[in-house]
């Protein structure tokens, strides 16, 4: 009886947790104050501090939309680790975002914020209103605003903050 309510036991804590594995993560870490692990239904939800909003892009020549949250307002929630010591502190800022496979591209901060660059980078939670493949993850990047789609990624499973003051040397 007791290996019977152990099974029973480990079934009812298990299950939930091999579930709750299979579904996609986005982690976001690196130099920040609050690093996290998102979820495409979390990043819908706009608890990431935007709530997804509907992007027009061409791929290919063919038209898409989806539904996105700005890449920006994801690092802003994840809290950059800014010294006010260091005059413009947050222009020495660049953002890793890597794909399931591998395949990473970076992009500067200041390319990002409005007052600078203001470049929309988007982070992808559908495709035409369809959920992301097995392959697609929690969520994709696109950059509509890039002549071409080099700097696209899909399947994004990490987002690393590199405070490039810190790192140079």
């Amino acid at each position: 009886m007791r290996n019977l309510l152990t099974v029973a036991v480990l079934a009812v804590t298990v299950a939930p947790a091999l579930h709750a594995a299979s579904e996609p993560i986005l982690h976001i870490g690196g130099d920040v104050a609050k690093p996290a692990d998102w979820t495409n239904a979390q990043l819908s939800d706009g608890k990431a501090g935007a709530p997804p909003v509907i992007v027009h892009y061409t791929l290919k020549g063919v038209a898409h939309t989806a539904n996105c949250i700005p890449l920006l307002a994801l690092i802003q929630a994840a809290e950059p680790s800014f010294n006010p010591h260091i005059k413009n502190h947050r222009l020495q800022f660049v953002v890793a975002v890597q794909g399931f496979h591998g395949y990473t591209v970076d992009f500067s901060l200041p390319e990002m914020l409005p007052e600078l660059g203001n470049k929309a980078v988007w982070i992808a939670l559908d495709e035409d209103g369809k959920p992301l493949t097995a392959e697609g993850g929690a969520a994709g990047l696109i950059a509509p605003d890039d002549v071409k789609p080099g700097r696209w990624v899909r399947g994004v499973t990490r987002i690393t903050v590199i405070d490039g003051a810190k790192n140079a040397g």
